[in-house]
């Protein structure tokens, strides 16, 4: 009976991992979709900045002349 208990635990316990290696790679899932949105949004800002700033260097030089 005792053997049967552990075995019954040893059950939930493996059920329990797995129900917590789940969420964790579903998390970490979360991170790398959130990392790689932060990094696009990033790239995307300094580009537009860099962007912007040849314009404005254009239009200055534009006039000078």
């Amino acid at each position: 009976m005792q053997e049967a208990g552990k075995t019954d635990q040893a059950r939930a316990d493996l059920a329990r991992l797995a129900i917590i290696r789940k969420e964790r790679e579903e998390k970490a899932k979360q991170r790398q979709v959130s990392y790689l949105y932060i990094t696009q949004t990033y790239f995307q800002a300094e580009a537009e900045a860099k962007a912007e700033a040849a314009k404005v260097k254009l239009e200055v030089s534009g006039k000078r002349k």
